[in-house]
C-alpha cells in the first residue's frame, strides 16, 4: 500500500547532504529530540558515519538548517541483502507539520532505492507518539520491541 499524498509544505524545502559548516546546527536539532550535544561531539559522530554506505541530509527552509536525517545500509541476520537503517530524523519544532519531515523520508528513501535497499528500519522513543503518527502515515509500521542496557558501569 503507497503511504497517502502529503500536503504540499508551505514553505520552500530544499534537501542537501550535509557538510561540517552544518554541526552547529545538526547538534541544536539533536538537543531538541533530547539528545544534547556540541558541534564538536556531533563532529566526532558524523566523522563516524563518513563512509560510503552512509548519508546525512539537511533540510534547509529559507537558507535555515530545519531538518537533518542521518541514514545507512546495513545488514542484518534475518535478511539476505542490506537494509537501509534510519538512524536520526530530527525536524525543528517550529518546523513540524510544514512537509520538512517528508521531504526527509521521501529523500531518504530514493537514496535506499536507488542501492538497492528493500527494507528499511528505524527506531522511535516510545513517548514520541507524535513521531509514531507521522511514520504510519508514510506507510511504516510497528514491527518490533527494542530492548536496552547500558554497560556503564555493569560488571556482571
Amino acid at each position: 500500500m503507497s503511504p497517502p499524498a502529503s500536503t504540499p509544505p508551505s514553505h520552500r524545502v530544499v534537501i542537501r547532504l550535509a557538510n561540517e559548516q552544518d554541526a552547529a546546527s545538526i547538534a541544536g536539532l539533536l538537543a531538541e529530540l533530547g539528545y544534547p550535544c556540541s558541534a564538536k561531539q556531533y563532529k566526532q559522530r558524523a566523522d563516524q558515519f563518513n563512509r560510503a554506505d552512509c548519508y546525512t541530509f539537511v533540510a534547509t527552509t529559507e537558507d535555515l538548517i530545519t531538518g537533518f536525517i542521518g541514514l545507512q545500509k546495513t545488514y542484518v541476520y534475518t535478511q539476505d541483502k542490506p537494509v537501509g537503517w534510519i538512524t536520526a530524523l530530527v525536524v525543528s519544532r517550529r518546523m513540524r507539520r510544514e512537509g520538512v519531515g517528508t521531504a526527509l523520508l521521501i529523500k531518504a528513501e530514493q537514496v535506499l532505492r536507488e542501492d538497492g535497499i528493500e527494507d528499511i528500519y528505524l527506531l522511535s522513543a516510545r513517548a514520541n507518539l507524535e513521531a509514531h503518527m507521522f511514520y504510519k502515515s508514510r506507510g511504516y509500521t510497528d514491527s518490533a520491541l527494542r530492548f536496552t542496557k547500558s554497560l556503564k558501569g555493569d560488571l556482571a
